[in-house]
C-alpha cells in the first residue's frame, strides 16, 4: 500500500455540507482531534468566512433550533421534517 497521505493537510479545509441558500460548511483541520476542529462557514460572497468554535453537533443543533443563530434555518420553518432521497419502499 505504501505511504498514505493525510487529506486534507493539517490546517486545511475539509468541506462537509452546503445549503440551498449557498452557504458552505468546512472543518478547519487544526490539531489531531477532529472533534475539536472548528467549523468555518462561507456564503457565496467573497471574504464572508465566519468561524464557529464549538462542536459540529452544537453548530447543527443551533442552526436547526436557534432563530438568532447567524446561519439558522429555524427562522424559516415552524417544524422540522426529514425527506429521504432514497428509493421508495416496495410493498
Amino acid at each position: 500500500m505504501g505511504t498514505v497521505r493525510a487529506v486534507p493537510a493539517p490546517g486545511g479545509l475539509l468541506q462537509w455540507a452546503r445549503t440551498e441558500q449557498a452557504d458552505a460548511f468546512f472543518w478547519l483541520t487544526e490539531g489531531t482531534d477532529p472533534d475539536r476542529w472548528p467549523v468555518l462557514i462561507t456564503e457565496d460572497i467573497p471574504d464572508s468566512w465566519v468561524r464557529f468554535d464549538g462542536t459540529t453537533t452544537e453548530f447543527i443543533y443551533r442552526m436547526l433550533t436557534d432563530r438568532q443563530h447567524p446561519f439558522s434555518t429555524a427562522r424559516y420553518f415552524d417544524s422540522h421534517w426529514f425527506e429521504s432521497y432514497g428509493r421508495e419502499k416496495e410493498e
